[in-house]
């Protein structure tokens, strides 16, 4: 329904309800309602802008695999953008989104370890590699 009121298609085109019900698909754990969640956050569409919520639903969606969440979250502490910068933490999101074979996080991930030690790029694989098998082994709802 959130899609359907934020494009208009067969009713009014209204942000505002279109927030709403992605934030009630969100709340229930569904994935690419929470990445649609933190576009409307970090862009202030149908909500108040507001990077920390942006952060909180772009985490909650790419925890569950959503590579595009994984890829702004990402670029969000590549960038310090409504996060502190860090380039670890970075490296490990873009990471995981470029595995699932996003472009855009395999050329950013090229780009941030320009910038980044062998020790860091080292802490970030450990940190992939932890989270892949923290994620294979999570029982299933």
């Amino acid at each position: 329904m959130g899609e359907l009121c934020e494009a208009g298609r067969g009713v009014s085109r209204d942000e505002a309800e279109a927030a709403r019900w992605y934030r009630q698909a969100a709340e229930k754990g569904y994935a690419p309602a929470q990445y649609d969640l933190a576009v409307f956050y970090a862009v202030g569409r149908g909500v108040t802008l507001d990077a920390a919520q942006a952060i909180t639903w772009y985490r909650r969606a790419a925890e569950q695999g959503d590579s595009l969440a994984q890829y702004n979250l990402g670029m969000r502490y590549f960038e310090g953008n409504g996060v502190g910068k860090n380039l670890v933490e970075a490296y490990q999101w873009l990471s995981l989104a470029a595995s699932q074979k996003l472009a855009d996080a395999e050329n950013a991930r090229e780009q941030l370890r320009k910038a980044m030690s062998r020790e860091q790029i080292a802490e970030g694989k450990r940190r992939v590699s932890e989270f892949v098998q923290k994620t294979a082994t999570a029982p299933l709802h």
